[in-house]
């Protein structure tokens, strides 16, 4: 099976979060809303890797 590859880097952290303002100004998402969600990913993103380091 062929399958195509995309390679993106990484940007800046500076960079990311100018972008994330901007995404987040834009659809009006306030900081406390910003923070709850950036949370929730880290917490999710620790449970998986405590479960894969599980198996």
């Amino acid at each position: 099976m062929n399958r195509n590859v995309v390679v993106i880097h990484e940007l800046p952290l500076q960079n990311c979060n100018t972008l994330d303002d901007t995404i987040f100004d834009i659809i009006n998402i306030t900081e406390v809303k910003r923070n709850d969600g950036c949370w929730t990913v880290c917490a999710l993103v620790k449970n998986r890797l405590d479960k894969a380091r599980s198996v």
